[in-house]
């Protein structure tokens, strides 16, 4: 049995300045080329074009010429607009093995001249590729087909309002589901106030539950995604998403996917990070985003990163390594409440890395407790430098005349 081809149309956009001087300057045949683009979906399909100022033969002589050049055959939809306006001129072309470049326009230089801005004249080019994709990737449109249907909710932010149908929403949250099946300001006035995040997220989270097409979305607005998707459980944005954190992880994204895995208790996504963090400790300690991360949050991120155990050894790494904010943070418990338990640690820690206000600190509990510190095994494994110090530091706390 046959089974049947499809296509799934993928949009794709270039957009480049002509300037006017290049017109006269460039010489017939000299060419501008675009960089090399990737297909999305396309098993390694690329397309670039070209533009000839001047032409790129004789009988073109004093015309713009685009031709668009692909690496595959493939059909596609080609349009060009001028300025931002609609397209001026659109074409349908099946490209060949034989054939992998086709004229997109030419257009004489006196057409073009009254369209010039300042010397310049912005050509948007718009290629629409039929690729060959498996069945399972056609997926029918909410939009398409409840737009016969007027929406009757809306989410209300600080900026703005986004229309939505509340049955869909329903189906698409179950914290929206249960929202509405009650007597809720919500279901009865038909608006739902949203705080905690702006327009552009919640605008772009329903668009693509409904199955909008959109266009590139920074990391930044996708984690705000996930981060709305969390808040309302809604399952179908994580099982498209929840990827892009993990590919998306370097030293520019590295706080908003650290917080986001944090705040939402993503731990094998904070574990990524965690190593990451580890591979690139010196660059990331020294943005100003790392004094706003939550401090336990920062010794977690050691712990995991270089196999840090106890707070003491997270101490040390962190004097070494300059983490002043970690270790005020993970000294001040011991230096309120020292307990026998800690007071050998807190010593060899103390004395190693010159920290006064913890020596003074440890020098008041053997004072007060030497009987049964003197006792412990660790004490006398302690260095002799460790030892003498907290001993003559305890000394001069019970005798200070002398």
């Amino acid at each position: 049995m046959s089974i049947a081809r499809t296509v799934k149309p993928i949009r794709c956009h270039y957009t480049f300045t002509l300037k006017e001087a290049d017109m006269t300057e460039k010489k017939l045949g000299e060419q501008i080329s675009s960089p090399a683009s990737n297909v999305p979906c396309s098993d390694g399909l690329l397309w670039w074009i070209k533009w000839f100022p001047a032409g790129d033969r004789d009988i073109y002589k004093d015309h713009v010429t685009v031709v668009l050049f692909v690496n595959k055959p493939v059909r596609a939809v080609i349009s060009i607009g001028v300025n931002g306006s609609q397209a001026f001129w659109t074409y349908c072309h099946t490209f060949t093995s034989y054939l992998l470049n086709v004229g997109l326009c030419v257009a004489p230089h006196t057409t073009l001249l009254p369209l010039f801005r300042d010397g310049k004249l912005s050509l948007s080019c718009t290629v629409v590729f039929d690729v060959l994709v498996p069945f399972a990737f056609l997926k029918p449109s909410m939009f398409i087909a409840c737009q016969h249907v007027p929406t009757d909710m809306e989410l209300v932010m600080e900026s703005g309002t986004v229309s939505v149908h509340k049955h869909f929403l329903s189906m698409l949250s179950p914290v929206f589901h249960v929202m509405f099946g009650h007597d809720t300001a919500e279901s009865k006035f038909g608006k739902v106030k949203i705080t905690d995040f702006d327009l552009e997220t919640v605008s772009v989270a329903i668009s693509f539950c409904y199955g909008h097409e959109l266009k590139d979305v920074p990391v930044t607005v996708c984690i705000n995604l996930l981060r709305f998707a969390d808040k309302y459980d809604i399952k179908s944005i994580f099982a498209e998403l929840e990827h892009i954190p993990y590919l998306n992880l370097s030293i520019e994204t590295f706080f908003t996917v650290t917080r986001y895995a944090y705040d939402c208790s993503k731990n094998g996504l904070l574990t990524e990070c965690a190593h990451f963090f580890g591979s690139y400790l010196h660059q990331i300690k020294s943005m100003p985003e790392f004094t706003d991360l939550p401090t336990v949050l920062v010794v977690h991120l050691l712990k995991t990163a270089f196999g840090l155990v106890s707070s003491f050894d997270v101490l040390r790494f962190a004097c070494q390594h300059g983490c002043d904010v970690v270790v005020e943070f993970l000294e001040k418990p011991f230096l309120e409440a020292l307990s026998v338990v800690d007071f050998c640690p807190a010593v060899s820690y103390a004395w190693e890395y010159s920290r006064d206000e913890l020596k003074k600190t440890c020098a008041m509990f053997l004072s007060a407790n030497r009987v049964e510190v003197t006792k412990l095994k660790d004490f006398h494994n302690l260095s002799a430098v460790a030892v003498c110090g907290v001993l003559k530091a305890a000394y001069d706390l019970e005798n200070p005349g002398e």
